[in-house]
């Protein structure tokens, strides 16, 4: 249990170190860009607070292409340096200049050749520190952001359940059993519903504010524009649909005789009464603390089907499972790991599941790097 506890603290340790990474490499890179900017051209003396010129001309091209644009690969001779390389990046405009022959102006820094200027076009290798200086404090302060924030939030939950459970052990608390009604099927039973909160709805909207940072590169890069807004946009309107769904039509409702869980699709699975071995109860350590899990397990021993999530009233589902004859297991302080859920109860989690899952999120990573490192228009 302490190891599943502690494991709880890894994803925001991690998220922090990843921010803190990127924040570093941006530091190291604005510093080198600022003292390219600075730089002045040497006199008698190199040193690497200076750069050097030199006339020359372009003997071989190789060019070739990647997702950042083109990149040409150039051989240029010079009467006082010799002959040099580097690998230029120009834009749509310049491209047709950067070619055998042409007669240019080369700006060597710290041994290194920057810029090259044809036919009053400046041409960035990509050993330009100015050119390389990237937007990666952006993606630094996001996710040190977003370690934070989950580490307060665990720490917050934390706080919250122990303060809870000190009120277990020395009062009452005032839950009432959920109310009999009509159920779906018509009979007179307990029903209980999700019910939406501030932590809850609170994810999902810091989810949307992520995706929006992490795509605005390219939602303000003309060439990505459209690709980034109808991602953005389909993921947005496909969690609204989820959730408006899911508070609408999730239930789990049961009486003398029967049990049942309805999902946000409307779908509907009973279990009589009589053949509900118990209700499981644990709870699985994530990324926010804990998520309690309430498992319906039918007569074969194995999962008839679980209710989980923070939008939901465990005591209020206790009471219900209590009131309709179902018998509890287990307790919501057990912490069960990820992968030995089906060693609590079999049939939890199943291999086309993971798969099914898997795959999804493979597919989503491929379409984000793509949006985010694809092509820009120079």
């Amino acid at each position: 249990m302490r190891i599943a506890r502690a494991f709880v603290w890894i994803y925001p340790a991690f998220v922090l170190a990843i921010g803190l990474g990127f924040l570093v490499w941006s530091y190291f890179q604005a510093a080198d860009a600022d003292a390219y900017r600075n730089a002045s051209q040497c006199g008698s003396t190199v040193t690497p607070s200076c750069y050097e010129t030199f006339a020359g001309i372009i003997t071989s091209v190789h060019v070739s292409q990647t997702r950042s644009g083109e990149r040409d690969d150039v051989d240029i001779k010079t009467e006082t340096a010799g002959n040099l390389t580097a690998t230029l990046e120009p834009s749509a405009s310049a491209a047709p200049y950067v070619r055998t022959g042409a007669n240019v102006s080369v700006k060597r820094y710290r041994g290194q050749v920057t810029l090259v200027t044809v036919d009053g076009y400046g041409v960035a290798s990509t050993a330009n520190p100015d050119a390389a200086q990237s937007d990666t404090s952006r993606y630094g302060w996001l996710f040190t952001g977003l370690g934070a924030v989950s580490a307060g939030y665990i720490f917050y939950s934390r706080r919250r359940r122990n303060r809870r459970a000190a009120w277990d052990e020395t009062g009452p608390i005032a839950a009432s059993a959920p109310q009999q009604g009509i159920l779906p099927s018509g009979t007179l039973g307990w029903s209980v519903r999700p019910t939406p909160s501030f932590s809850s709805l609170g994810r999902y909207a810091f989810g949307v504010v992520a995706l929006v940072f992490l795509t605005l590169r390219a939602l303000l890069d003309p060439a990505r524009t459209a690709w980034a807004l109808a991602i953005d946009s389909t993921v947005v309107f496909l969690a609204v649909a989820a959730l408006l769904l899911f508070y609408r039509n999730a239930r789990v409702f049961a009486d003398r005789e029967r049990v049942a869980k309805v999902n946000l699709l409307g779908r509907t699975k009973s279990l009589p009464v009589h053949d509900v071995q118990r209700a499981e109860r644990y709870s699985v350590a994530n990324r926010y603390g804990a998520v309690k899990h309430l498992v319906f397990v039918g007569p074969d021993g194995r999962k008839a089907f679980e209710v989980s999530g923070i939008a939901w009233d465990f005591d209020r589902l206790d009471d219900l499972c209590r009131e309709a004859g179902v018998k509890l297991g287990g307790s919501y302080d057990d912490l069960v790991g990820a992968f030995k859920l089906n060693s609590r109860v079999p049939g939890t989690t199943t291999w086309s599941r993971q798969l099914l899952l898997g795959c999804g999120f493979i597919v989503a990573l491929i379409l984000f790097v793509v949006l985010l490192v694809g092509p820009t228009q120079r």
